[in-house]
């Protein structure tokens, strides 16, 4: 079961054939062959567009965006929970897509260590 953190709290984040449905009808052009969106920490909106539809209990994109969290958990966390709802509990998707989200997740990861890293900060502020 997936969790995201807001205001303290572990919220379930858990999606069904409506949420996969309105999640294509929101993202056709995001799309990638498994059906999942192509999330990625360039778009934190997006983010917690897709994190929203998987909450229940009435949290919207905009209280996730104002709580702020940690981007990569949150896209590991959706991403998670999504594979349940396709893939079922053994989430264990088509190879193909097994090593698009694996590189994409290598992608995610290599972005957000050049962003966070200083010496980037002062390369780039010179």
């Amino acid at each position: 079961m997936s969790k995201l953190m807001i205001d303290g709290s572990a919220l379930e984040l858990r999606y069904d054939w409506r949420s996969i449905a309105e999640l294509r009808e929101l993202y056709a052009g995001k799309l990638n062959d498994s059906v999942l969106p192509d999330i990625s920490l360039d778009d934190p909106i997006v983010l917690a567009e897709v994190a929203a539809i998987g909450v229940s209990g009435g949290v919207t994109a905009e209280h996730i965006l104002s709580d702020s969290p940690a981007l990569v958990p949150t896209a590991q966390a959706v991403n998670d929970a999504l594979l349940v709802a396709l893939w079922g509990p053994d989430r264990k998707p088509q190879e193909s897509a097994s090593k698009k989200n694996k590189n994409q997740m290598m992608e995610t990861i290599a972005r957000a260590t050049r962003l966070l890293n200083p010496l980037n900060w002062r390369a780039n502020s010179e």
